[in-house]
């Protein structure tokens, strides 16, 4: 009998060790920084190649669309993150657009998904987060669905997301600049993007017939209509868009 109080404390000493190496175990994992994430490869290009790659790859989609006709895009993940992290030389005003506590921004392509991330400087050290986003189809809308939430190497359960993840987004046409398409829905339950835009540089109507995300490259497939003022109006607020009435 008098060996029982020893064998429970031993016991209790047993469970509050082990308890301590999985919160050890879950600490490192969050604060863990993963080996996918390396913004700093895409900073070493200079800003002036990026700007005249970027130049570049928009002059090819202006002249793709001045053709009726379909045509097919590839986007490489490499392409993306050389203008992201250079994005404060080309374009300032999208890098007020990004919160200050966040920095580093990546963008990843894994098949069926995109794969969104960024170090939170909020705590002391830094953390990285990230985001998985399917993409595909659904009818004639492009469909973005939140799939995975991650902090370091640590995946975050769905249920354990901030109320704010599932706000509800309602961009009407030409909200977010001149030719954007209507966003609508939520990343939780569904974000669809109307296939259909105004591409800027020219004025020209495209619409995207599919999107498909492979490893480190992102495929569309896109459709011209020609000038917008004879495809699609401008001003499209008083027409029924693929959302119903706007």
């Amino acid at each position: 009998m008098r060996k029982r109080p020893w064998k429970i404390l031993k016991l209790a000493g047993s469970i509050i060790a082990a308890a301590l190496v999985v919160a050890m175990g879950v600490c490192w994992a969050g604060i863990r920084t993963p080996g996918w994430y390396r913004p700093s490869l895409s900073a070493n290009l200079d800003a002036q190649v990026v700007r005249d790659r970027l130049r570049d790859a928009a002059q090819q989609f202006s002249d793709a669309l001045m053709t009726p006709g379909v045509f097919e895009v590839h986007l490489r993940e490499d392409q993306l993150n050389e203008w992201i992290a250079r994005r404060k030389e080309i374009y300032p005003l999208v890098d007020r657009e990004i919160p200050s506590d966040w920095s580093d921004p990546q963008i990843l392509f894994r098949e069926g998904r995109i794969r969104l991330a960024a170090r939170y400087l909020g705590v002391p050290g830094g953390i990285v987060a990230s985001i998985d986003v399917s993409v595909g189809m659904a009818g004639e809308a492009i469909v973005l669905q939140l799939q995975r939430c991650q902090i370091g190497s640590l995946r975050i359960p769905m249920g354990m997301l901030p109320a704010g993840a599932d706000s509800r987004i309602d961009k009407q046409r030409n909200r977010l600049w001149r030719g954007s398409p209507r966003i609508e829905g939520d990343v939780r339950t569904g974000l669809r993007v109307d296939p259909y835009g105004v591409w800027p540089n020219g004025d020209r109507a495209y619409r995207v017939l599919d999107v498909r995300v492979g490893d480190s490259v992102i495929h569309f497939r896109i459709e011209s209509l020609g000038p917008s003022s004879r495809s699609l109006r401008s001003d499209h607020d008083d027409e029924p868009g693929l959302f119903g009435d706007n």
